[in-house]
Order: C-alpha cells, then sequence, then structure tokens
C-alpha cells in the first residue's frame, strides 16, 4: 500500500489568524514589533506551528484532533 500524500506548511499566528510565513515577506518587522506589544508567551500559548495534510485530512491544525491510528 503506498503512503498517503502529505502536505506540511509553517503558520505563525497573527492576531486570530494563522498565516503563512509568505504572508510575511516584508513585514517581518512590523510582526516582530506586533509580538513584542503583546503579553508574554504563556506556557499554553502557540504563536507559531506545523498545519500538517494527510491524504486530504487534516492532521494537524488549529483545531484538528485526528491522531495518527484515524489515518
Amino acid at each position: 500500500m503506498a503512503p498517503a500524500p502529505f502536505q506540511v506548511e509553517f503558520r505563525v499566528l497573527i492576531g486570530p489568524d494563522w498565516a503563512p510565513l509568505s504572508f510575511l515577506e516584508g513585514l517581518e518587522a512590523d510582526a516582530v514589533d506586533m509580538y513584542f506589544r503583546h503579553p508574554s508567551v504563556t506556557c499554553c500559548s502557540f504563536q507559531g506551528g506545523f498545519f500538517i495534510d494527510v491524504g486530504g485530512r487534516p492532521f494537524s491544525d488549529d483545531g484538528s484532533k485526528v491522531g495518527l491510528e484515524q489515518l
């Protein structure tokens, strides 16, 4: 059996939305300034992460709860 195709993209949290790094091109200084204006990050705060899609289904995103056993 062939492995399921997958895609991986690293995204950062900008306000309430997750944006791919390419979105920040040319806006790097603004993004860093935005993070410095916010309160300190806690142990339970994510500022960036990998969004992984396996076989057309989200494996890891901002709301997925799919585990390997479900793929």
